[in-house]
């Protein structure tokens, strides 16, 4: 019998009265329908995972479930939904939810719309399409003062958790924070909570960027103690010191400076924290661009990267270049001697770019994708001038 399985009969059972157990997963108890004065609803898991319900006064699966307060999805063994945030406007009205679902489904986040009832059986529509992203807590937000500090939370969940404690927080639905208007955070100091893992610290400074010279300050809050992939909700559960003071606390700490761009990408490599940024083969230029666009701004210059899948020599001297125009065809054409020539049989011959290819890296800034993609994956090779 599946864990999720079993979850699911608890919950039932957990809502009915005058319960009394036949077997493991077999109970008589008092139908919540039709006012019940015997035990005439007959609940079981069976071992495919779906949950009979059959009540002697032949109520409904469907009505009991009602009553319980549970969608008759809970009978089978299907994702279930475990949370919802509403993302309502200013306004009080409902735009749309984020649906979250148990660790059995393949997507666990899913968006929908209320739409008319009358026109249809099923009240949701299960997409956003054309609908305009909004901040979640937005009330909260524009009504923050100008020196209130929001804290931008990589889900809604831990901004539902830093309300509840009384902290101004928000987010953006599937952490999009390109395409949600956040407008609303301009002028506004910002802290971002950055989750304890990889991804965590890549969508940090996506947020980051996204409120570059937009909001009054930015700053980068890093919970100390959490475990991999932690948040601030995990952080709060913990308990003991990890309180709201403590957490005020660490939030207006004169330790926790101002972030700017330097603490990008670029300077996680830098200080040895990654290894280098790879790209898959033919990674398509728009999303290339849009990196650099966030990651490493035009003003700062050409920048390269390296992968030890790629590239030879003391990682140190080749992992960072930026070079004046006027020299940036031959420091392309020195990265490139470190590459193996996918059609040569001597894997230590250099790469030979051709003038289009030159071309291309030059005018465009394209990802370099003229490469094995079986013995080289990764791309970690581009240049934007």
């Amino acid at each position: 019998m599946r864990k999720e399985d079993v979850e699911r009969f608890q919950k039932i059972i957990d809502k009915l009265q005058g319960k009394e157990q036949k077997n493991k997963y077999e109970y008589m108890a008092l139908c919540p329908v039709h006012g019940d004065a015997r035990l005439s609803l007959w609940v079981k898991l069976e071992e495919t995972g779906r949950i009979a319900l059959y009540c002697h006064a032949n109520c409904t699966p469907h009505s009991i479930c009602k009553k319980l307060g549970f969608q008759t999805s809970i009978l089978y063994p299907v994702p279930q939904i475990i949370d919802i945030f509403d993302y309502i406007t200013t306004d009080g009205q409902l735009l749309y939810q984020e649906v979250k679902y148990d660790k059995t489904a393949l997507n666990r986040f899913k968006a929908r719309r209320p739409i008319d009832k009358k026109k249809s059986a099923d009240p949701w529509e299960w997409n956003i399409k054309g609908v305009p992203r909004i901040l979640y807590n937005l009330f909260e937000v524009v009504n923050a003062k100008d020196d209130d500090i929001v804290f931008m939370c990589e889900g809604a969940k831990d901004a539902r958790t830093l309300l509840r404690k009384g902290f101004i927080s928000t987010a953006a639905i599937f952490n999009d924070w390109i395409g949600t208007d956040t407008s609303p955070l301009n002028n506004k100091p910002v802290i971002i909570l950055v989750d304890n893992d990889e991804a965590g610290e890549t969508k940090a400074l996506k947020a980051a960027h996204d409120r570059r010279n937009k909001s009054t300050s930015i700053k980068l809050l890093r919970l100390p103690g959490l475990n991999k992939g932690g948040d601030v909700t995990d952080w709060f559960e913990k308990g003991g010191i990890n309180t709201k003071e403590k957490f005020w606390e660490l939030a207006t700490s004169e330790n926790l400076k101002d972030w700017y761009p330097k603490e990008s990408i670029r300077d996680r490599i830098e200080n040895g924290l990654d290894t280098g940024i790879a790209f898959e083969h033919n990674f398509p230029r728009p999303i290339f661009l849009e990196w650099l666009e966030i990651f490493h701004p035009p003003e700062e210059g050409p920048l390269y990267f390296w992968d030890d899948m790629w590239l030879k020599g003391d990682p140190k001297t080749l992992l960072f270049k930026e070079v004046s125009k006027n020299s940036l065809l031959e420091q392309i054409e020195q990265l490139l001697l470190h590459c193996s020539n996918r059609h040569s049989k001597n894997a230590e011959e250099p790469f030979k770019p051709t003038p289009a290819i030159r071309k291309m890296i030059l005018d465009n800034g394209e990802t370099f994708c003229d490469l094995d993609i079986l013995r080289h994956p990764t791309l970690p090779i581009f240049v934007e001038q």
